[in-house]
């Protein structure tokens, strides 16, 4: 290197230039060693004065010279740094990046699960009931069962169960209601009425005139029947007042028509519509 002359021992302990040239003249040797001109070396702490300076070579303890020292253990490293390479990543960041291509990986198993849907309908394999449409018209209603699809997509409903709600509605190919109505005086009436097209009842409407008993009644009751045919009880027609009054005209009544009482006397609201 500029401004060091490596010096190196010779045969005969003699040192020589680093040069390759002649013998140094009054240069520094090892401790006990012979200088070129045959005079006892300086000690290794004293200083050598004039031309020959301070000794910048191997050490001045005596013995061989120090090796030279490897490329990179010095203090004079290279500018670049360290000569012994620093390294390679572990791979921590990229264990990193394997993780989130897991978790990645995991959303794309979740999807997969889901994979068949077309809709957000439903969960697969739940079952609901949903009201269907039935009875006259298809206005009544009832319950059935339905299973969603692995497509997420509701499956039409089973069948129904339980029984059709038809509250309100008739069938049109149904015969008429029929009724028998009051008519002022005790008298009465029949009436009917048909299920229309669109499946409900229409109104009832007379199918005669008033009719009139043998014996008239008037004022608040009347008796109807001494002995009823089919439930073998008394019973007599309110006709106007209250009950009240009706139930007491009721059993003069019973008494004038010399009728055999057999209760429970049966009071029949016959007051007209």
């Amino acid at each position: 290197m500029v401004g060091c002359n490596l010096l190196l021992g010779n045969e005969e302990g003699m040192l020589i230039d680093g040069t390759g040239g002649a013998p140094a003249m009054g240069g520094w040797t090892a401790a006990g060693g012979i200088s070129a001109s045959g005079a006892p070396a300086a000690d290794a702490g004293d200083d050598s004065s004039g031309e020959g300076g301070t000794p910048s070579g191997p050490s001045a303890t005596g013995g061989e010279p120090e090796p030279l020292p490897e490329a990179g253990s010095t203090g004079m490293e290279p500018t670049g740094g360290s000569s012994n390479p620093e390294p390679p990543p572990t791979g921590g960041t990229g264990g990193v990046g394997e993780g989130s291509g897991g978790t990645i990986g995991s959303a794309g198993e979740a999807g997969a699960g889901s994979g068949g849907c077309i809709s957000n309908e439903c969960t697969p394999m739940t079952v609901e009931m949903v009201e269907v449409s039935c009875g006259p018209c298809g206005k009544g209603h009832q319950f059935a069962p339905r299973a969603c699809r692995s497509d997420c997509t509701w499956s039409e409903p089973a069948a129904p169960v339980g029984t059709c709600d038809t509250t309100g509605l008739c069938d049109p190919a149904a015969a008429a209601e029929m009724r028998t109505t009051p008519c002022p005086n005790g008298g009465w009436k029949n009436q009917k009425r048909a299920c229309t097209s669109e499946c409900t009842l229409g109104a009832w409407t007379d199918t005669e005139a008033c009719q009139q008993g043998p014996n008239g009644c008037s004022g608040c009751a009347c008796v109807s029947y001494c002995d009823h045919p089919e439930r073998h009880v008394t019973s007599c027609l309110w006709i106007a007042c209250s009950k009240a009054e009706a139930q007491a005209e009721c059993e003069e009544d019973i008494e004038a028509a010399s009728c055999t009482r057999r209760p429970p006397v049966e009071l029949i609201d016959w007051r007209p519509m």
